[in-house]
């Protein structure tokens, strides 16, 4: 590959990661008590199983995330950005 076009994958690569921003979050499914959220980026991450439990705290799955207080759209801003 040469050097023109490894640099400009590169810079396409870093231009995409900059400018991500949240597609859509929406309710995946409730379970537990819990609304299980989804979190698409424009740039093509998902995030899924998104829980906030009683304390305020977000989870994924059964990781704790450390946002705590945070509403949904707050959290997508923060995964996507």
């Amino acid at each position: 590959m040469n050097k023109l076009l490894a640099g400009t994958l590169v810079a396409g690569i870093l231009a995409t990661s900059l400018f991500a921003g949240v597609k859509k979050v929406y309710i995946g499914s409730h379970a537990g008590g819990y609304a299980h959220y989804v979190i698409e980026c424009t740039n093509g991450n998902r995030y899924a199983d998104l829980s906030q439990k009683s304390n305020g705290m977000w989870f994924s799955g059964a990781t704790q995330m450390g946002y705590q207080g945070l509403s949904i759209n707050e959290v997508a801003d923060k995964k996507c950005n």
